[in-house]
């Protein structure tokens, strides 16, 4: 049986997360470490995808 590796940690800025887990798939890829699940709580974002503009924002 092969086990899975968690990290944890409670809440994290969005862009410092976001940074952890580049670098845990650059390591993951590399064979550096074994498959995992993260699991994070961040501030809420609000994403508007590829087609959203300026004008789209709440605090603008």
């Amino acid at each position: 049986m092969e086990l899975l590796n968690f990290l944890s940690g409670g809440p994290i800025g969005y862009h410092e997360s976001w940074e952890r887990q580049r670098a845990r798939v650059a390591a993951r890829i590399a064979g550096d470490m074994p498959d995992g699940v993260i699991l994070l709580e961040h501030a809420p974002v609000v994403t508007c995808g590829k087609m959203g503009k300026p004008e789209f924002r709440l605090d603008a």
